[in-house]
Order: structure tokens, then sequence, then C-alpha cells
């Protein structure tokens, strides 16, 4: 997949929890325009235990490896890491952002946890940890206040940092006039391993790998994010509902005549793969 993006030198940018970040994965990637974003969510080997498990000596040590090794390549490719702010972990901001400017790390980001009610377990017990989901979940006014104080920890250890709650409030505000209630659909396609989705938020794949001709990848996923459910998906969210499907339930395929179909580029934000420039993107 990083070869099918890159080799014209489009942009492609990919998550993952860093555990597959060995040294054959690594040179896959050395002097290729790809973004790299790895979640990790703690500041220290016992941390990770409370939601993981025992990688995170690992993890650190490849990415140590990986800075290293791109400077003989442009410093390609970017090196981006996340941390999901919790109640269990707020206190590892400080340390993670001065261990993420130590390893050498591009940028750092800081994500929260989002109320989920189809949640299947909200309590779990993960290496004698109890992990309450909604005991985890900072409220509102905590957010905001813990903004600024991250903002003034980059400062201070000198990292670009991103603090996703408080740099993108469009993703929670009032939509103005004319505007979708979501505009990731035209921007965005999340390529996992259990189909293609057109949000993080997605559970069940609007297409699945099934549907998709793995001969011509590129033709395959541009008919994918084509399909009806997407163009019924961009219908709804333009005409301000939630439609089906994103309410979690999905539309019968068939092919719409004369629309007009967006275009994959493998260009991507925040996303496994994502379509091109804005402005190519031609709504249906």
């Amino acid at each position: 997949m990083v070869e099918l993006a890159t080799d014209t030198e489009r942009h492609f940018e990919f998550t993952s929890n860093g555990q597959t970040l060995s040294a054959k994965n690594r040179a896959r990637m050395l002097g290729r325009s790809v973004l790299v974003h790895i979640s990790i969510d703690a500041a220290s080997a016992a941390g990770y235990n409370r939601y993981r498990d025992h990688s995170f000596d690992m993890i650190i040590d490849n990415l140590r490896a990986f800075v290293r090794e791109r400077e003989a390549f442009n410093g390609k490719p970017e090196i981006f890491v996340s941390f999901i702010v919790m109640r269990s972990n707020v206190e590892e901001a400080g340390p993670f952002l001065r261990l993420m400017k130590d390893v050498g790390i591009d940028n750092v980001s800081f994500r929260t946890l989002y109320l989920e009610d189809r949640l299947e377990a909200r309590r779990t017990v993960h290496y004698g940890f109890k992990f309450d989901y909604d005991a985890e979940c900072l409220s509102a006014e905590e957010l905001f206040a813990l903004a600024p104080k991250l903002r003034t920890l980059g400062r201070e250890v000198d990292i670009p940092t991103v603090v996703e709650w408080d740099d993108f409030p469009r993703n929670v505000g009032p939509r103005q006039a004319g505007e979708p209630l979501c505009s990731e659909p035209w921007k965005t396609a999340y390529l996992l391993n259990r189909g293609i989705m057109p949000c993080c938020y997605g559970r069940e794949p609007m297409v699945s790998w099934s549907e998709v001709d793995q001969s011509n990848l590129e033709a395959g996923i541009t008919q994918a994010i084509n399909s009806e459910p997407f163009r019924q998906l961009r219908r709804d969210l333009r005409a301000g509902r939630l439609g089906a499907i994103a309410s979690g339930r999905r539309a019968a395929r068939s092919s719409r005549p004369g629309a007009t179909p967006l275009q994959v580029s493998f260009s991507a934000s925040r996303t496994t793969a994502r379509r091109g420039p804005a402005s190519a993107l031609r709504p249906s």
C-alpha cells in the first residue's frame, strides 16, 4: 500500500499502534512522502500496560531507530504521535512530551475519548487495571481548562503540539450556513482490515474488501467511495440530516447515473488513506 500510494510522490498517511515498526517495515517508508501516526497514550511501560500490553519499550526503541534512519533520506517520513488524554494518564502529559522530544518525534497530538453508547464493554480489567470508560472521559470543562496547559508544556519542551478538541472546535460547534453536518465523507476514506469507512467513527464497513477490485487497487477504491452508500451519506449530510447510514444502518447498493465521482489520490489527514486535494473533490 505504501509503495502504491507514494510511487508518484502522492502524500499518504496512516495510523498504527507502532508494534509493527520492524526494520523491514521501516525501510519500506524511508525517503517516501508518508506521514506516520503512532498512538501511544502513555509515558512509561507501566502506563502503557494499563491499556495495551508490554510492548512500550520495543515501540520507543523502534521509533528512535526510525528517527535515526530517516536522517539519510531528507527526514522522510514524518512521524507524529498521539496521546489520548484520560483521567488515569492526564498527569503523564508532561513526561510524554519530554520523552517524544528526546526520541525526535515531529509532532504530538492530544486527543480525547468520546462518549460512546454502543460500547460492548464499558468496564474491563486489563493486566490488573480496572478500566471504566465513562469514568476515564474528562468533562468538556476539564478538557478546555487543560488545553492551554498542554500548549504551554509543548512550548516549554519545544515540540509542535496539537490539542485536538481545542484546535478543531468546528467538529463539535454549530455548523455554518450551507455546510454539511460533517465534511469528512468529502475529504477522507479510512481503509481498515474490516473494510472501507467514511470516518474513524464507523463501526461497520460501508464497502467490504471482497467488493473491491484489488487487481487495480486505486480504481477499486475510487469505485468504493462512489458506491451508493457513500453517495447517500453525502446527500444526507448535505441536506442536514444523519440518515440511515450515519445512524448505523447500511443502504442498498446501486449506481446513480450522472453523478460526478470523487477521485482517489491517496492524500491524507488523520486517515489510513485519504482522497486528493480539496479543490479536486467533486461531491455527488
